[in-house]
């Protein structure tokens, strides 16, 4: 402890010399532990290297302390002192979170409160939006000097009414069982990889293994039903050619199908992101997050936020499919409505673009109805799409 001590004061005393390197150094009151070094560092950001107006700010007893630090020499002034301050920050944070988490296995918390925990360790710092720089970035994509970032489904006629989804968006895929969001929803990604966008498939539903016999069924051309059983030359040929084509296109594309609750889907985004940048990320489906029966509405409400304020942070784009509740089957007209967004009206107002998905199950299953009911970028429509169920692929 002592020791910290002293490098604190080493590090005060070259800035009250040297004011500047405070921007330089990024620091901040909390890579300090002494309550008079955090109102000492306080004063020099508001009076810079000003000795006489830093010690106004202080009181009788306190400014010897002050004249001590800044009679101090500066054995290094280097780099190196103000790296090892913020890594001491760091280990005190970190033996934080491990007390506050020995202290919740202690006490025999459920698991879900404890990821819970560790999320709320996990906070950023609050950002103000420049708004000279980002008028001068959207005049920029006007006149075409930069380009403007967004993700097309790969559908002409959808992303000529959706514009596309964007950056800090949360986009839903809504429908009822049979009606394939999960077919939509890949056939989305495996054009984005086509184009080059990184992406990770959260999988909650379906395993790894299931998910890469429908990407392969959807190239080849091959039924699903087929992908488990011993196949013809003429098959197998098929399936080879596909696993070509799709072999760097698959580089771009991460799955995960072993983690259900929210605190470990957001970590294992952040990973992803921070290890490789991602594009968008997809999450089917959520119904089946690890949530807490009781409030059920509360903790669909809690995901839908959390999910959204991940995707302006890291300013991706999220797809999250939802299921659809009975009501829409129980009308003559059975398009689906904003309303029949299942378990919470949450969903609805956190998202920026909400797609419901719609086929005719008895006499038109090779055609599909998009229905855009929300988005903010552009206008509501319905688009109709061309599908072969058995071998996932969809067509304008």
């Amino acid at each position: 402890m002592k020791k910290n001590l002293e490098l604190e004061k080493q590090i005060l005393a070259k800035l009250m010399i040297d004011a500047d390197l405070l921007l330089e150094n990024e620091l901040s009151e909390q890579d300090f532990v002494n309550p008079t070094h955090k109102k000492l560092l306080q004063a020099i950001k508001d009076s810079g290297s000003n000795l006489a107006l830093i010690q106004s700010k202080f009181v009788e007893e306190e400014q010897d302390y002050i004249l001590e630090i800044a009679a101090m020499l500066m054995t290094s002034g280097r780099k190196e002192n103000y790296a090892e301050l913020k890594r001491l920050t760091e280990v005190r944070r970190l033996e934080t979170i491990l007390k506050g988490l020995q202290m919740a296995i202690d006490d025999d918390q459920p698991l879900d409160l404890i990821y819970e925990k560790i999320a709320q360790f996990d906070k950023q710092e609050i950002q103000v939006a420049d708004m000279k720089e980002v008028l001068v970035e959207i005049v920029a994509e006007l006149t075409g000097t930069v380009t403007a970032i967004y993700h097309p489904t790969g559908y002409t006629k959808l992303d000529k009414y959706l514009r596309w989804f964007t950056p800090g968006q949360l986009n839903i895929i809504a429908a009822r069982p049979s009606v394939w969001k999960t077919m939509v929803a890949m056939n989305f990604l495996l054009k984005q990889t086509e184009a080059d966008k990184k992406i990770a498939l959260f999988s909650l539903e379906m395993t790894n293994k299931e998910i890469s016999q429908r990407i392969l069924a959807r190239n080849s051309g091959m039924p699903v039903d087929q992908m488990n059983k011993p196949a013809t030359p003429e098959q197998l040929d098929r399936v080879n050619t596909a696993m070509i084509k799709l072999e760097a296109q698959l580089k771009n594309l991460t799955l995960i199908d072993s983690v259900y609750a929210l605190p470990q889907i957001t970590r294992m985004i952040k990973y992803l992101h921070k290890k490789s940048w991602l594009d968008l990320v997809y999450i089917d489906y959520l119904q089946i997050f690890d949530i807490k029966w009781d409030n059920r509405n509360l903790e669909i409400g809690k995901i839908t936020r959390t999910l959204k304020k991940l995707a302006k942070d890291l300013q991706i784009s999220i797809i999250l499919l939802s299921q659809l509740n009975r009501a829409v089957e129980t009308r003559a007209l059975q398009e689906p409505k904003l309303s029949d967004l299942r378990d919470s009206g949450s969903i609805e107002q956190d998202a920026d673009i909400v797609l419901m998905l719609d086929r005719d199950l008895e006499y038109c299953p090779e055609t599909m109805k998009v229905f855009i009911r929300k988005n903010r970028n552009w206008s509501l429509w319905e688009v109709e799409l061309v599908c072969k169920p058995a071998s996932m692929q969809i067509w304008n």
